[in-house]
């Protein structure tokens, strides 16, 4: 991803498109989704809306690596468009980890 060939970067987003939900929930899935969210600016809103249409959102929120994903999307698309994903040293629209279980979101939170 840190190349900067447009050709490579529209064939990469192209495979993750409608995977996002499943990247998110898998160990170094949930990375590769933060580093698009923070680096492929085009790309944000659609990633965006593949996590928030799933039926399952609340699961997706009390997942292990995709609560890190939906903190790193919140940061980026309201509050923080300039910032980097770096998964437990967010604070998203005002909650500290002492606000939350173990640096994840919890679901008064949102």
């Amino acid at each position: 991803m840190d190349l900067k060939s447009p050709r490579c970067i529209a064939i990469l987003l192209s495979q993750f498109k409608g995977n996002y939900v499943h990247l998110s929930t898998q160990k170094f899935g949930s990375h590769v989704v933060e580093r698009c969210l923070g680096h492929f600016e085009e790309s944000r809103l659609q990633i965006v809306l593949e996590l928030v249409s799933v039926p399952h959102f609340e699961q997706l929120l009390q997942d292990p690596f995709a609560n890190y994903v939906i903190q790193c999307a919140l940061a980026v698309t309201k509050r923080y468009p300039g910032e980097k994903c770096t998964a437990g040293s967010l604070e998203v629209d005002g909650l500290h980890d002492s606000e939350s279980t173990n640096g994840k979101l919890s679901s008064n939170g949102l």
